[in-house]
């Protein structure tokens, strides 16, 4: 690709991403205005006062009942799995593929659970004036739901062992995901490699609009700007380690 080649993509794509900018502050000061109108009213304030009380009112029974509605489906399918896999030959794709694809929306399904359960451990720790007794409640909560969870994450990961003998690494070793890239094969590895910077533009997106949000809710809520400056170390992390990376791969 010559000169000539990048300036014309360069001048195309300029204009649409002037529009998208303009567009994008004519959005944002109408919100910004409206907010601000938002602000001087008393809703933020019984908006606030409703979530207080919601919050505190499911707090001793969040993490059960988190733990009930993720794990159970989770289980269940883990179940289907192990099943499956006794009566599989060795040798049918399509039915690996299936047991793998079961497998893996058990996973998915109870990966919800742990931000779910530290949640409500702020939260017993926000709410604890309303609620003393959650204070000890909660934390013990959250190890049980955090001990079920691992025991159904390393049933898991047995049952992927059994089926694919190749793939090393124990679930309770603190370099398991190490050990386990490093016994993936090439295709497994582009697929992880494709999953990890979907993974990224999807964080990074979410970490822009999560900015707003706060940016707006501040204006709304008066909230402070440690919720913003959260999302921004975040948002550092992520982008300084994703190209530390690439650039440590990129030596290899």
């Amino acid at each position: 690709m010559n000169s000539e080649e990048i300036k014309k993509d360069n001048k195309l794509s300029f204009r649409k991403f002037i529009v998208i900018i303009i567009v994008s502050m004519l959005i944002g000061g109408f919100i910004g205005f409206f907010s601000a109108m938002a602000g001087d009213t008393a809703a933020p304030d019984k908006i606030a006062a409703a979530l207080n009380r919601g919050f505190a009112a499911c707090m001793p029974y969040g993490i059960p009942a988190a733990a009930v509605v993720l794990l159970t489906p989770a289980y269940i399918l883990y179940r289907r799995a192990k099943k499956m896999l006794a009566a599989w030959d060795g040798e049918d794709e399509a039915h690996a593929e299936h047991i793998d694809h079961t497998l893996n929306d058990s996973l998915f399904i109870s990966s919800f659970l742990t931000p779910i359960l530290f949640l409500f451990l702020s939260a017993s720790i926000v709410y604890s004036d309303t609620l003393p007794g959650a204070l000890f409640l909660v934390p013990g909560e959250l190890l049980i739901a955090e001990m079920l969870l691992s025991m159904l994450t390393r049933r898991v990961i047995d049952q992927v062992r059994l089926m694919n003998p190749e793939k090393k690494g124990s679930f309770y070793d603190m370099k398991f995901q190490k050990k386990w890239l490093d016994s993936c094969d090439e295709n497994e590895r582009r697929q992880v490699g494709e999953a990890s910077f979907f993974a990224y533009r999807t964080t990074l997106l979410a970490c822009i609009i999560l900015w707003a949000v706060l940016l707006f809710a501040g204006i709304i809520f008066h909230i402070s700007i440690l919720p913003t400056l959260v999302v921004t170390v975040i948002l550092t992390v992520l982008s300084s380690s994703y190209f530390i990376a690439c650039r440590k791969e990129g030596r290899k």
